[in-house]
């Protein structure tokens, strides 16, 4: 590889240091993963930690002194060069007495012990660096460049009245250094990583002169070059078995680290088995669960039914099948941003769901929990969640029971509830995701979810009511509530389905398959039984005290559909007045 190999932070990164426009920078992003260093010649070259990567860049250009911190390790100089000289530097600054040179080296060693000590030691480095000997002249002929690694551990993103002492110090010492008006019209410049700008204190963090510039999860073109590099790097004995291309390998790897390809191409290699599609796909969502922190935030969504697995809804199921499906696998112009799916409780809405995402291919991303009781920890999972997707190919994200997941935005929600729904309400519209994420919701209370998620350019681009069968879709449920306690290839007689109609009237989808399990069990020996004992069982059957509230919500589906083909009846506007009528009587009665 040749050394014209560069990332576009380490550009962007470059653009901000060289032109000064800011002398503050926080590097936020994939900051744990592992970036490729060229050789001087045409060599391989190798893939090193970002904070070795970064030396070894800046270190190749001249005119900067680099110096780097970890807290709790010493301050160190790159070069044992730019050390001698900027000691020398300190002692004319100093006013040239002897203690000059030795207290440096006191303050160093100190540093190395306390964080706050180190930072005022830096701060007090970039004054030297702009200080001016007897003749007035400047002692440092470079500026410093300071790289300061786990930020987040110095400038923890607690309010400050809940900081304790030493972190307080820390804030305030940056918070002075940062805004001073001599060290931002000066040419040394900090770098500080941090994984995400919302671990950062709030306080630092509203300096104007502090930019930040974000690493992204590695594109198709970095997975192709690593694919690329690790295999040209092995040896003759050693083979990459692949089942396809290494450009396919590449866009399967989407959401990956490059250190994560590198250990799925080691393991490959090593076992010297042949690395498959599914290897990878389980690979990407070990990571990316990994990458959220835990499991119960996200999981990965593997249902083993499709559409013709879901019972009744069968003018629904024609439509999502011809209409629906296509657009969520359609990129570019006319691809759909979002879905909810609506209706009342045990209509069937997570079994359709579940089974659109069997169809669609692509994988899905099932948020399970995205708000928690630490303090700032939903900012920081919202944070990593858009590094996730942004780095998918393509994906579905799907997310259950929504009106509970989602607050409002008005004056009486919680900060961190108004701050979550803003955030997904702009992922949703987010014009650089159309074609590749695709939001499906589900709820039983669509009145409860955040009209600014119900519009069109959201998840309310389409809004599908799932509603209780009547007709047709009621006898599929029957003929499929009744198949597992029917003797082999026979059926009951017209007259005995229509008993048996009749005394399941008022059931939905989830009651006829606690019914089909409740007759499972009833079953003889033979696993059959009579219309009599069908029956008896359905009259001992006593249906939840639930029906004032379903007919509420499927009200408010109805209300809610944006498809006239998909309501059992025409939306007109006397209709539409008689259902709002029918909901105000039901809240008067307390139901919501």
């Amino acid at each position: 590889m040749k050394r014209s190999y560069t990332y576009p932070f380490m550009a962007r990164l470059g653009q901000i240091i060289n032109s000064h426009q800011a002398n503050a920078v926080l590097l936020t992003g994939n900051i744990d993963d592992l970036f490729f260093v060229p050789d001087e010649g045409d060599s391989i070259g190798e893939y090193v930690p970002l904070d070795k990567y970064l030396v070894e860049r800046w270190d190749r250009a001249e005119g900067r002194i680099i110096i780097t911190y970890k807290p709790y390790q010493p301050i160190r100089f790159v070069s044992k060069e730019d050390r001698t000289l900027f000691e020398k530097a300190w002692l004319q600054w100093a006013g040239g007495r002897a203690k000059g040179s030795q207290e440096f080296s006191v303050r160093l060693a100190k540093a190395a012990k306390n964080p706050e000590d180190a930072l005022e030691l830096l701060r007090a480095m970039c004054t030297c660096s702009r200080g001016c000997n007897e003749q007035g002249q400047l002692v440092l002929p470079k500026a410093l460049l300071i790289l300061i690694e786990d930020a987040h551990f110095l400038l923890p993103a607690t309010e400050m009245s809940r900081l304790f002492e030493p972190d307080r110090r820390r804030v305030i010492t940056c918070r002075d250094w940062f805004a001073d008006p001599a060290f931002t019209n000066g040419g040394d410049t900090v770098v500080m990583i941090s994984e995400l700008r919302s671990k950062i204190n709030a306080d630092v963090l509203r300096i104007p002169t502090i930019m930040n510039v974000a690493i992204p999860t590695p594109d198709i073109s970095s997975h192709r070059h690593v694919i690329s590099w690790f295999n040209r790097g092995l040896p003759d004995a050693m083979e990459l078995r692949l089942w396809s291309s290494q450009t396919k390998l590449a866009e399967h790897c989407a959401g990956l680290s490059t250190a994560a390809t590198l250990q799925l191409l080691r393991e490959s290699v090593h076992s010297g088995q042949k690395l498959r599609a599914k290897d990878v796909s389980d690979k990407v969502e070990e990571f990316i669960q990994a990458s959220l922190g835990a499991e119960d935030v996200v999981g990965f969504l593997r249902p083993e039914h499709t559409l013709k697995d879901v019972i009744g809804t069968s003018q629904l199921k024609k439509y999502v099948s011809k209409e629906f499906i296509p657009r969520i696998q359609r990129t570019g112009t006319g691809a759909l941003t979002g879905a909810v799916l609506c209706g009342p409780i045990g209509s069937g809405k997570s079994f359709l769901a579940q089974a659109i995402a069997a169809e669609c291919h692509l994988p899905v991303l099932i948020l399970k929990n995205f708000r928690s009781s630490k303090f700032g920890g939903t900012d920081i999972l919202i944070e990593r969640l858009r590094r996730v997707l942004d780095a998918l190919h393509a994906a579905v994200v799907y997310i259950e029971e929504a009106d509970l997941q989602f607050g409002g935005v008005g004056k009486d929600v919680h900060p961190t509830e108004r701050r979550a729904t803003a955030a997904f309400q702009k992922m949703m519209s987010d014009p650089k995701w159309r074609g590749r994420i695709f939001w499906m919701l589900d709820t039983a209370r669509i009145h409860q979810l955040s009209p600014d998620l119900r519009r069109v350019g959201r998840a309310g681009s389409l809004i599908l009511p799932i509603l209780d069968p009547s007709e047709a879709d009621r006898k599929d449920f029957l003929n499929w509530m009744l198949k597992p306690v029917l003797p082999s290839g026979e059926k009951f007689s017209p007259e005995e389905m229509d008993r048996i109609e009749a005394a399941t009237t008022g059931y939905y989808a989830a009651a006829y398959a606690g019914l089909r399990d409740e007759l499972v069990a009833k079953a003889g020996r033979d696993g059959t039984l009579t219309v009599d004992e069908i029956l008896a069982a359905i009259e001992d059957q006593i249906l939840p005290n639930v029906g004032l509230t379903r007919e509420y919500q499927s009200l408010q589906a109805m209300l809610a559909c944006t498809r006239q083909s998909l309501l059992p009846e025409p939306s007109t506007p006397e209709k539409r007045l008689a259902w709002e009528a029918r909901i105000q009587e039901l809240e008067i009665l307390g139901i919501r």
